[in-house]
């Protein structure tokens, strides 16, 4: 039983992160990737290597060369990333 519940979690979770708009894929726990559509959204690879989807503050959009949200007119390559 508790196999099964594992099983659908992984396979619930595999089927989200498919159909989010992440740009690349975990190498490292801790790395970050960014959203193909939504600057608002960057995604935080966890241990096991799956991108968690996380938001920027009001106002704010991430900016993938300096790693972090910070305001739109100082993302460098503007949004999205490429």
């Amino acid at each position: 039983m508790v196999k099964r519940l594992i099983l659908a979690a992984v396979l619930a979770m595999g089927a989200y992160v498919s159909h989010a708009s992440v740009v690349g894929t975990c190498a490292n726990q801790g790395q970050y990737l960014s959203d193909s559509k939504d600057c608002t959204i960057y995604y935080e690879c966890d241990a096991a290597l799956v991108p968690v989807k996380r938001h920027c503050g009001p106002g704010l959009e991430w900016d993938c060369i300096r790693q972090m949200c910070t305001y739109p007119s100082i993302v460098p390559d503007g949004c999205p990333c490429k």
